[in-house]
C-alpha cells in the first residue's frame, strides 16, 4: 500500500498513533516500568481498603509488602536522567502525601544529576 492508500483507508494515522508507544515500551527503563507496577499495587491497595478491609489486615498487608518490595527496586535501580529522580521522588512521597524524611539519598542523586548537565 502506498501512503496515499493508507491515508484514504484510515491505517496511517492510526500507524503513527501506535508506533511511539510501541518504540517506548521496547526501551523502557526499569524505573518507569516498575513505577507502573508501584502504581498498580497501590490502587489494589486502596481497592481492598476501600472494600472494607482494615490496614493491618490480612489482604491489605500482602499487597503492601509487595508495594514496599517494588519500591526498595525502584530505588536500588541507577538515576540516569530527571525523569528516573522524578519517579523516585513520587514514589518516596507517596505521591507528595508524604515529606522526604529518611529519603535523603534522592537529593544525593538529585546532585549527581545536575552536576552532569552544569
Amino acid at each position: 500500500m502506498k501512503r496515499r492508500e493508507l491515508l484514504g483507508a484510515g491505517l496511517l494515522p492510526v500507524a503513527v498513533a501506535v508506533l511511539p508507544a510501541a518504540v517506548a515500551a521496547q526501551h523502557e527503563r526499569p524505573i518507569m516500568s516498575l513505577l507502573r507496577e508501584w502504581q498498580r499495587l497501590r490502587d489494589e491497595e486502596a481497592s481492598i481498603i476501600d472494600s472494607g478491609h482494615e490496614f493491618d489486615s490480612k489482604p491489605v498487608q500482602t499487597v503492601n509488602r509487595r508495594i514496599i518490595a517494588t519500591e526498595r527496586m525502584i530505588f536500588a535501580e541507577p538515576t540516569t536522567d530527571m525523569a528516573d529522580l522524578a519517579a523516585k521522588l513520587c514514589v518516596a512521597t507517596g505521591l507528595g502525601d508524604w515529606d522526604l524524611e529518611g529519603k535523603e539519598f534522592l537529593w544525593d542523586e538529585a546532585r549527581t544529576l545536575i552536576g552532569r548537565i552544569m
